[in-house]
């Protein structure tokens, strides 16, 4: 319905866009050159798609000094690209405010990335040099239909050069600040007969911009190595074949976090980094984010490894019917990690180097064929893809996670132990009562012997069978030690070893087509069928020695002092009942004694008193029965008690290595889905208006991380039933999307200037999140995010030597607004600020027998928060981050040289790229921050 009514609009607007043609321009005036796009899997104009889609040729790529998908951002004011805990892994995309977050290899990327038609994993995993380029295309909204599954936000599609088979080459040297070394060299020609090839290659080193502040060493630096070949064969005018090839190796120390904000340990740390290196001038964490220092263990450190390779073949051919288009590929990619986990130089724990690895071995087959009948457009095509995904996780305990814990511990356990000590101080009192009482009770009975032959047959008092426990005094204050609770074991030297295995068929049918309607309007309709079939394999292994003969202590002793006062109040309901039964046997002793001989009555007022005196302790002891298991309870629910209980408890058993989730676990994921689009554009004059319906799906998948099932021991001290962990916690369901859309597309002054307008609307359900609570990662499914807004980008000549870009997003990113979405309820979701904005200007200009460019453009990112969890602390206030170059070359444009000088950065902006809970503490933060300014200088030659 929302389509009917977005379509209905266009036709009423329509009219009025008709009237917007601009007056005629001289015929020499400089006009915007519009690109073909493959964005619709057809070779269109990008002013002819009703799409959201914006496309950067070679030359703004190059002017704006685009030479990885991250600086795309340079340009797309929708695109937004955010680093994690390692570049190889943590790497986020996003669209119009909307991506998923990769720390979790099981989670895919809603904005799905494609070169030259090959579909790459993960965002992270197309976060690489991108060599010479013809052109990208940024996809804006869920593209189900023809780019399949794990585009639910958008698609990022980049184009490489083709070779020229008239023969040319560069070679681009560049030196700048930062030991800035990087050396882009590239060679094309023909090969005889109908064949040519490229050959491009990318050397880039950079020293690390965060330094040491214990030791003499860098972190963050760069070390790429990036190699492309290419060829294409044309066997005739209707057939062509292009083989790509292409390696990459990456070897970097990387990828180091900052501290942010201090919390209460933060003395602390110093001081165990001090005790453990025995240095009183090493400091355990600094606090000053942009002086650009960080702490980490002399023994650890920062590294990431990636090596990639993939080989593609496409063959494209005119049939007398159709066109065929098939894209065959094969890809390997892997990465080998170190990681300091702790962000400090105390050595809590780290993920030993080389023992961290994860891969994608990926093969994938598209077959398209687009035709022509008559007024319908058509194109029909299937998918396929095998993708094996090996993942090994290691984790170890360091040198200080013993004292650190130990001393975290010691202040929880005085805490509550305090707390236990004020309840402990009433029970003498009471035990003291039911003493007395007790030994009332004997006393009747021994005296009421004395009266056995006077009395009827069968006449007794009644038996006290209730017994007040004893209690137990908190064990844990003063804290003796995690090791010396579990029996002298140790955590130095112990950790995990988990290894998961995902296979992943999926395959998918699709069409997409458009129809001629009169009066000039085109009706687009697409559908896609999806078919996706998961199995993971997982081995858990953890040789922590301390948690589970901890544990059965600690959780010992609490499920003790529960028992116990569960056994106050049936203490209690058995000394109610005994009083009810000694009224009882009151009254009847009282008549028994009337008939007993008048020697024995003073005997016999002894026992009566006694019976009074029983009955008047018990009335003094009954009513602080209860009050003692309230005020138990109140100690055991009390939230600073419970708080102080989880992390002594998930300190002794740390998620990331809780052995009572060893194991082998396997388990499948079996998913079919249905994505389409429908849409109604018209063009008029040199406009282009249309509005339409998308909807989109993203797979469902497995959280492979130890931390993500459910731990025995916490389960049974958060609600005193101890779960065990199944490999069902793991799973989380398919993600779906429905966008509405309402744009237009103008060409302004005949070809001067050129705008595009949207509006949208995109309704997610089961939106797939992770989010960091500083002890580990958890995956859900949020229930609805919304997001909506409009785009605006712009572009145009004023002169043959000034040009002018620029764009903004407004997008209001919000989970849904129901009682189920908790503390996230309504607000704004993480890395998606409301405003964002890009503009530039290039300017031309002769000096001397030079010719000049000058370059500038500009980032704007509204106030957005970081995290996932939405803490204020993780908010960052708005920013914008500016480069510049001025390139020299020769006025003629004979000599084959051209000099670049060129910044980024250039205001030095300070800002938090991701702000996340520091691990293992409260109340404290580190942050990975966005790049400083950077300078250099380039040559480069052309032949």
């Amino acid at each position: 319905m929302r389509a009917l009514i977005l379509c209905s609009g266009l036709v009423a607007v329509s009219a009025s866009a008709q009237q917007a043609a601009s007056p005629t321009a001289p015929e020499d005036a400089p006009v915007i050159e519009l690109i073909i796009v493959t964005a619709t899997r057809r070779e269109e104009s990008v002013a002819d798609i009703p799409l959201a889609v914006s496309a950067y040729d070679a030359e703004r790529i190059e002017l704006a000094r685009v030479t990885d998908i991250k600086q795309l951002m340079r340009l797309a004011p929708s695109f937004h690209v955010a680093g994690g805990q390692a570049e190889s892994v943590g790497v986020t995309a996003r669209i119009r405010g909307v991506g998923t977050n990769s720390d979790n290899p099981g989670l895919e990327s809603s904005v799905g990335m494609y070169v030259d038609g090959v579909y790459r994993n993960r965002a992270t995993v197309g976060f690489t040099e991108l060599g010479a380029i013809e052109r990208i295309e940024v996809l804006r909204g869920p593209q189900g239909t023809l780019f399949g599954r794990n585009s639910s936000a958008g698609v990022v599609s980049v184009i490489t050069a083709l070779p020229d088979p008239e023969g040319s080459g560069y070679a681009d040297i560049s030196v700048g600040s930062y030991g800035t070394n990087r050396l882009e060299a590239g060679i094309s020609g023909g090969l005889g007969g109908d064949a040519s090839a490229r050959l491009d290659a990318v050397f880039f080193e950079r020293d690390g911009f965060l330094e040491d502040v214990n030791y003499d060493r860098r972190f963050n630096d760069r070390d790429r190595k990036f190699i492309r070949g290419q060829m294409v064969f044309e066997p005739s005018d209707t057939v062509r074949l292009r083989v790509i090839g292409d390696y990459t190796d990456r070897d970097e120390i990387c990828c180091a976090a900052v501290g942010f904000v201090a919390g209460p340990a933060a003395e602390s740390i110093n001081q165990i980094a001090r005790l453990q290196t025995g240095d009183p001038n090493v400091v355990g964490a600094i606090y000053d984010p942009y002086s650009r220092m960080a702490t980490v263990s002399e023994s650890s450190g920062y590294y990431q490894a990636v090596e990639e390779s993939g080989v593609s073949l496409e063959v494209d051919a005119e049939l007398p019917f159709a066109r065929l288009v098939s894209v065959t590929s094969r890809r390997d990619w892997e990465t080998v990690r170190q990681m300091d986990i702790d962000f400090t130089a105390m050595g809590l724990g780290q993920r030993p180097i080389g023992e961290y690895t994860m891969g994608f071995e990926t093969l994938t087959q598209e077959i398209r064929l687009n035709g022509q009948s008559g007024r319908l457009d058509w194109l029909v095509g299937a998918f396929y893809a095998d993708e094996h995904l090996p993942y090994r996780d290691a984790l170890d305990f360091g040198a200080g996670y013993s004292y650190f814990a130990n001393g975290a511990a010691t202040q929880a356990a005085a805490g509550i132990g305090g707390a236990f000590d004020l309840f402990a101080a009433s029970i003498p009192m009471l035990e003291a009562g039911a003493a007395g009482i007790a030994q009332g009770a004997a006393g009747l009975a021994a005296g009421l012997q004395n009266f056995a032959p006077f009395l009827p047959p069968g006449f007794a008092a009644p038996t006290l069978s209730a017994v007040l426990p004893t209690y137990q005094d908190f064990p844990f204050d003063p804290w003796p030690s995690y090791e010396r609770i579990a029996g002298g074991a140790q955590l130095h030297g112990h950790g995990a070893r988990d290894s998961f295995d995902q296979e992943s068929r999926s395959w998918a049918l699709f069409t997409h087509n458009t129809l001629e309607l009169q009066n000039d309007f085109e009706l687009t309709l697409g559908l896609r069928y999806t078919v996706e079939n998961k199995s993971m394999t997982a081995d858990l292994q953890s040789n922590d020695e301390v948690c589970l003969p901890f544990s059965q202590q600690f959780l010992g002793h609490l499920q003790s002092t529960q028992a116990y006062l569960q056994q106050v109040g049936a203490y209690t309901q058995g000394l109610q009942a005994y009083v009810a039964q000694l009224d009882a046997f009151g009254k009847q002793l009282g008549q028994a004694v009337a008939a007993l001989p008048p020697q024995l009555a003073p005997g016999a007022a002894q026992l009566i008193q006694a019976v009074e005196q029983i009955k008047g302790g018990a009335g003094q002891l009954l009513p602080g029965l209860p009050q003692v298991v309230a005020g138990g309870q109140a100690i055991l629910t009390n939230p600073a008690v419970q708080q102080g209980i989880g992390a002594i408890a998930a300190l002794g058993c740390s998620p990331f290595s809780d052995p009572t989730k060893n194991g082998r676990y396997s388990t499948t994921l079996d998913e079919n889905e249905v994505s389409g689009t429908l849409r109604l554009s018209r063009p008029v004059g040199d406009h282009l208006l249309y509005g339409g319906y998308s909807r989109g799906y993203k797979a469902g998948g497995f959280n492979m991380d130890r931390s993500g099932l459910l731990s025995p021991i916490l389960t049974a001290l958060e609600a005193g039933v101890a779960t065990a962990p199944s490999v069902h916690q793991w799973v989380f369901r398919p993600e779906t999307v429905a966008a509405f859309e309402l744009g237009g597309k103008f060409s302004l002054d005949n070809g001067q200037a050129v705008l595009d307008i949207s509006v949208f609307q995109e309704e997610f359900q089961d939106y797939q999140l992770t989010a960091f609570r500083g002890f580990a990662f958890e995956a859900l499914n949020v229930p609805e995010v919304t997001s909506k807004g409009i785009e605006v980008e712009a572009r145009g000549v004023l002169t043959d030597v000034i040009e002018l870009f620029g764009g903004a997003t407004y997008a209001d990113v919000r989970f849904g607004s129901g009682p189920e979405h908790g503390y996230r309820a309504g607000r704004q979701l993480t890395h998606a600020p409301k405003l964002t904005g890009v503009a530039g200007i290039t300017m031309r200009f002769p000096l001397g027998p030079l010719a000049g460019t000058f370059h500038i453009d500009a980032r704007y990112t509204g106030e957005h928060t970081t995290g996932a969890d939405l803490d204020i602390e993780k908010q960052q206030d708005p920013y914008t981050v500016v480069n510049a170059r001025l390139i020299l070359t020769s006025r003629d444009g004979t000599n084959p040289w051209t000099v670049d000088l060129w910044a980024d950065n250039l205001t030095d902006e300070e800002y938090a790229v991701t702000i996340f809970d520091a691990p293992l503490q409260q109340a404290a933060y580190n942050a990975f921050i966005g790049d400083p300014r950077m300078y250099g200088l380039s040559v480069r030659y052309d032949f």
